[in-house]
């Protein structure tokens, strides 16, 4: 079916803008309860931009309400459309007459209720049966007409969204079609109502809400549409969301709890209405601003912060199961060895390193990175070095910019290969070295007047984008301005 020559090929089609509300009603099977967060296959997933028929005949219990996360290209799945994929592409006997069987398209009513009984090997039986029966007597010459039935459907679609996937398409959508298996109320060839299928929607919609169809209440959820296999991605969304509402505690008797790295510039950088470079875990100092006087002292401190943080992370859980039931999950707690003369991170601050707690999500058997909690002394780090964002304690923006600039210099002229391989030039690891440099560059942009290591960071910048190798010296003046 797919070649080359496809790529020539004019189709109608339909873009859809990023932002843009659709609708899915989901039906309990099985008796158990469904919700728009149970979604497990999202796969040929099927939407409609009427609200009414969602929450119609659809909502058996919820209706979900959607929006756009991106641009969708759909392939309009017309008469005319499906006429040039009949006559111009090499198409398996098999799969040809499965298509024409649930889209009528050049074949009389008699002739695919005919074709109906072959391919399925059976008169269709229950109502679908009888409506078949019903166009077959009363309409037998009138052109054929779309109709669902489920398996011959999933086998097409599974088959044309490799087509469409080849032409870049997110799936297709369907105008309301005629069809002599939905009449009017005068008896009348009615119409198979609109619909939109994305052959993947992972990544290309969020959940606006849900709302239960007996008694018309609409939970907002504002929640990536996620299901094992998107849930490593989702995760950061769905925390910060969660935090948003739930802001962690700035100050924790002397210590103090703050996000670090480039999800603290994320944060920052959404406050600020801006977009960051994507991050996916989230690294917290808890900071000292006295050395510790022996190992026992910082015993008792990372036994506080575990307390702080899985009790924390116990509510969050609780309604991260609420959303996700069908979902078995536990924290994976690591405790990593503590240390009184832990190396010194940041010679600029003074930052040492005693202990790393690492909590891992595991959802289904399957470990999600999650949270990374470093024990630190920052000499002298109090309440008027940090700020609130969307929720988390973070560095102010100038100290961020100063602490992301300090990893990003080092990676050019350190023999730590933990730095060298951020070398955003030669690095094994590049691209994290590339991130950092858009992140410092964006949280300079929304300084007025742009300090000295803004102005290096751009200097930098200019170099990075042209290969140059002059980056080096520019990275320690970078260094020296911190």
């Amino acid at each position: 079916m797919i070649n080359a020559s496809l790529k020539n090929m004019k189709f109608a089609e339909e873009i859809i803008p990023k932002g843009t509300v659709l609708y899915k009603g989901i039906r309990a099977r099985d008796a158990k309860p469904i919700t728009c967060t149970m979604l497990n296959d999202l796969s040929k997933f099927y939407l409609t931009r009427e609200r009414n028929l969602a929450i119609g005949p659809y909502a058996r219990p919820y209706m979900c309400t959607f929006k756009t996360t991106k641009q969708l290209r759909l392939f309009m799945l017309t008469q005319d459309n499906i006429r040039k994929i009949l006559s111009t592409l090499d198409l398996d006997p098999v799969f040809k007459n499965e298509l024409i069987t649930i889209t009528g398209t050049n074949i009389t009513v008699k002739n695919q209720v005919a074709l109906m009984e072959k391919v399925l090997g059976k008169v269709p039986g229950g109502n679908i049966g009888r409506r078949v029966w019903n166009a077959r007597t009363r309409f037998p010459n009138a052109p054929g007409g779309r109709i669902s039935l489920h398996n011959v459907n999933k086998r097409v679609f599974d088959k044309l969204c490799e087509f469409l996937n080849y032409l870049g398409y997110d799936g297709y959508e369907a105008p309301a079609l005629p069809s002599p298996y939905h009449r009017t109320a005068a008896g009348n060839i009615g119409l198979f109502h609109a619909e939109i299928m994305l052959c993947d929607a992972s990544a290309k919609l969020k959940i606006v809400s849900q709302t239960r169809k007996n008694t018309g209440i609409t939970e907002t959820l504002n929640l990536p549409l996620s299901n094992i296999s998107t849930l490593q991605s989702d995760l950061p969304k769905i925390f910060r969301n969660w935090v948003r509402l739930h802001p962690f505690p700035v100050i924790f008797g002397k210590l103090y709890p703050y996000l670090t790295g480039g999800m603290a510039a994320k944060v920052i950088l959404k406050s600020a209405g801006r977009k960051s470079a994507r991050s996916g875990d989230f690294d917290f100092t808890v900071a000292r601003p006295t050395f510790p006087a022996n190992v026992e002292e910082l015993q008792k401190d990372s036994e506080r912060i575990q307390g702080l943080f899985e009790s924390y992370l116990v509510q969050f859980l609780r309604d991260f199961s609420s959303f996700f039931p069908q979902y078995p999950y536990k924290i994976d707690k690591v405790l990593h060895r503590i240390r009184l003369n832990g190396p010194v991170q940041d010679k600029k601050t003074g930052r040492v390193l005693h202990q790393v707690i690492s909590y891992n999500l595991v959802v289904n058997n399957i470990k999600l990175e999650f949270i990374d909690v470093a024990l630190c002394t920052v000499p002298g780090i109090n309440a008027s070095m940090l700020s609130a964002n969307q929720g988390f304690p973070t560095l102010k923006r100038h100290l961020l910019i100063k602490n992301i600039s300090a990893t990003l210099a080092k990676s050019f002229f350190s023999n730590n290969k933990f730095n060298t391989k951020r070398n955003p030039l030669t690095g094994s690891a590049k691209e994290k070295g590339l991130k950092n440099l858009r992140r410092i560059k964006n949280l300079c942009a929304l300084n007025n007047t742009p300090s000295n290591t803004c102005k290096q960071i751009l200097n930098l910048n200019r170099a990075v984008s042209a290969k140059n190798l002059r980056a080096r010296i520019i990275a320690k003046r970078l260094w020296n301005s911190l």
